[in-house]
C-alpha cells in the first residue's frame, strides 16, 4: 500500500522587528553656582525614552530628591552651603531598548553662602585743627572681589572712591563722615 502525502501551508504571518535602540539622558542646569536658598532648576534632554519615561533625580549625599514623570525639577530651599554632585537616572519603556536604564552625566553645583557686606572707618583722632592733613580709612568686609567706596561728608558725596580719604581740613565745625560700601560679592545681601 502506498500512503500519499499530503502538503499543508499555513498562512503568512506578518512580523515586525524593531531596530534596538540605546536609552540615553543627559541633564543640565542654567548655574551651576547659586547662593543659598535660591530655588535651581535642573533639566534633561533624552533619547530613546519610550512614551512614559520615568525619571530619579539623586544628590549623591542626599539620596534621591525626586522620582516620576517629570523631565525638569526644581530642587528648592538650598539652605546647606557647600557642593553637590547631581546625576538622574533615565527608565525606558521602550520595548525594544537595549538596556531599560541610563544614568546622565553628573553635574556639580556650588551652594555659596550669603555674606553681609560691612565697613567701619578708621582715624587716627576725632579731633582735627583746620587746615591741618588728615585722613581717613575705609575696612570693608565681604566686599568681594571689587567693591565700590563712596565717601559722603554731611550727606553730600565728596567723589572720592578709595578706601581711603585723605585731605585737608576743612574750616572748623562738626562734620559727618560716612562710607558708602558696595560689595559685588555673589551672594551679598
Amino acid at each position: 500500500i502506498a500512503l500519499g502525502a499530503t502538503n499543508d501551508t499555513s498562512s503568512a504571518a506578518v512580523l515586525s522587528v524593531s531596530v534596538a535602540l540605546t536609552p540615553n539622558i543627559t541633564v543640565n542646569t542654567p548655574s551651576n553656582n547659586i547662593c543659598e536658598n535660591t530655588d535651581i532648576i535642573f533639566g534633561s534632554a533624552i533619547t530613546n525614552g519610550g512614551t512614559n519615561p520615568s525619571y530619579e533625580w539623586i544628590e549623591t549625599s542626599m539620596g534621591s530628591f525626586g522620582a516620576g514623570a517629570a523631565d525638569t525639577i526644581t530642587a528648592i530651599n538650598n539652605d546647606t552651603p557647600g557642593t553637590f554632585h547631581v546625576y538622574c537616572v533615565l527608565t525606558s519603556n521602550l520595548a525594544c531598548a537595549t538596556t531599560a536604564n541610563d544614568t546622565s552625566n553628573m553635574l556639580v553645583v556650588t551652594v555659596n553662602p550669603t555674606v553681609v557686606p560691612s565697613v567701619t572707618i578708621s582715624n587716627t583722632d576725632s579731633l582735627f585743627c583746620e587746615g591741618d592733613s588728615a585722613s581717613s580709612v575705609a575696612i570693608g568686609t565681604n566686599g568681594g572681589t571689587s567693591p565700590t567706596y563712596d565717601w559722603v561728608i554731611n550727606g553730600s558725596s565728596v567723589g572720592v572712591t578709595d578706601s581711603i580719604l585723605s585731605g585737608t581740613v576743612p574750616p572748623a565745625g562738626t562734620y559727618s563722615v560716612n562710607c558708602v560700601y558696595t560689595s559685588n560679592a555673589m551672594c551679598a545681601s
